[in-house]
């Protein structure tokens, strides 16, 4: 006997039967909202690190001038001046000092000739590959006339001998690829709350870890355990999504501009009217594209959608403004060629199947429970056209994927459940502070995952 199994498809059905069910997901949403059961209310407040915190006090990493501290304690190598500098940049030509110790070339004899060696060990560095952790740093140390170059973490850690300081720590940290900073306000404006580099003594060692951003989020956290015998650990690393706002359709190529503002509030608002404005464009391709592959009906619909899409910009940019929120204009790489019926089939499974339909769900839920009227009234308007474009989404897939060969229908589900994956860590990353979530009727990063998994098991995601 032979068992069906069960499949990840964008379409279980007739449309009718589709929309069906895109329906009883608005109703289950509005209801779990209004519900005193369930709520949309605020939860715990703030964003929970997971596998960052730890038992005892976080200390900034020490900076002057805005260059951090190098003090090395007791060194195995004696040495005049240590460096530690950045590899940047896509192909390496790019480096700044990042901190010093000591007086270059101190002792040399031919100080001139030392110096010029130190130069060309600092230009020759920058050329090699750029770590894949996304942050590469080497270190150059004199000795009398003597000029070294260390690429690494391990040949440091033989000049520093025992790990015995929290600036020995941080120094072996960024040649291991940890991205570090001063969290002085100087260094960057606007930062996010708790940006820079942090360091925690253990029984083993040290624990360096780094969070990153500008004002209003967090892009992201990364940590390293350097021991004190001079091994580190594995490196930790948390990239988190500014942007929570799913409503719309991503176009490829998007560029999306830091908005202007700090509010947590403003700033998602803002960036909800940059991806409803970057919606425009993917529409339009979206319509060319079908209307090159006959399909009339639904690239008539994709142009509408696209129209609905000028209007929802203008909606969110009056609310945005409403909150001190200033949407940049979003950029987007026009694509040099068409695509074939499976790049459409696999945007379309990514950016409408998931993001719309959940877009649309939220866009609901916040039109239930939003404090501000003008937020649920305009929610409202936005949660009616944007269940209408995941509606259009499915009937895309229905009419598309069937045409595609098996391996490109394989190729489309995985993406499918990537995107589920991606969107589960974007709720995750959520911080909005609570008072601001039931401004705007926001759920919560643990509602969200409630609604998503609800969409997954209704719609046969997952």
């Amino acid at each position: 006997m032979r068992h069906k199994s069960r499949t990840r498809v964008c379409t279980s059905g007739p449309s009718g039967v589709v929309g069906q069910r895109l329906r009883r997901l608005t109703e289950w949403a509005v209801a779990s909202c209004v519900t005193a059961a369930v709520g949309c209310g605020p939860e715990a407040p703030g964003l929970v690190y997971q596998g960052l915190e730890a038992d005892g006090p976080w200390q900034n990493a020490a900076c002057s001038d805005l260059l951090l501290v190098t003090d090395p304690v007791q060194p195995a190598q004696a040495f005049d001046y240590l460096a530690v500098y950045n590899r940047g940049g896509t192909d390496g030509r790019l480096s700044t000092l990042l901190s010093d110790y000591g007086l270059a070339c101190k002792s040399a004899r031919d100080r001139a000739a030392c110096v010029a060696s130190l130069n060309e060990q600092v230009k020759t560095a920058t050329l090699l590959p750029v770590a894949t952790l996304g942050f590469s740093a080497f270190a150059v140390m004199t000795t009398g006339d003597s000029v070294q170059r260390l690429d690494d973490a391990a040949s440091l850690a033989r000049v520093l001998g025992p790990i015995d300081s929290d600036s020995e720590a941080v120094l072996l940290a960024q040649l291991s690829g940890l991205w570090l900073a001063c969290a002085a306000p100087s260094f960057t404006p606007n930062v996010a709350p708790g940006y820079g580099t942090q360091v925690q003594t253990t029984a083993a060692g040290y624990r360096v870890k780094s969070v990153f951003g500008s004002c209003g989020g967090i892009d992201g956290t990364q940590q390293l355990e350097v021991r004190r015998d001079g091994t580190v650990g594995a490196f930790e690393k948390n990239e988190l999504k500014r942007n929570a706002c799913a409503i719309g359709r991503r176009p490829e190529g998007l560029v999306l501009n830091a908005p202007a503002g700090c509010e947590p509030l403003a700033r998602l608002l803002a960036e909800c009217a940059q991806l409803e404005a970057a919606s425009v464009p993917a529409f339009l391709r979206l319509a060319r594209e079908l209307q090159g592959l006959g399909a009339h009906g639904l690239a008539h619909a994709a142009r509408i959608s696209a129209q609905d899409e000028v209007r929802h910009t203008r909606q969110m940019q009056r609310l945005a403004a409403r909150y001190d929120g200033q949407p940049s204009k979003p950029q987007v790489q026009r694509p040099a060629r068409s695509r074939g019926a499976y790049e459409i089939a696999r945007d379309n499974a990514v950016e409408g199947c998931v993001r719309e339909t959940f877009g649309a769900l939220l866009a609901w839920q916040q039109a239930a429970t939003a404090r501000d009227p003008e937020v649920a009234k305009t929610m409202r308007e936005i949660a009616a056209d944007e269940t209408r474009h995941a509606e259009l989404s499915w009937e895309i897939a229905q009419w598309l994927e069937p045409q595609l060969a098996a391996h490109e229908r394989a190729a489309v589900d995985a993406a499918r459940g990537q995107a589920l994956a991606q969107l589960s860590k974007e709720i995750a990353a959520d911080s909005l502070p609570d008072e601001a979530r039931a401004q705007i009727g926001w759920p919560s990063a643990a509602q969200q995952h409630a609604l998503l998994q609800r969409m997954a098991t209704e719609l046969t995601l997952s």
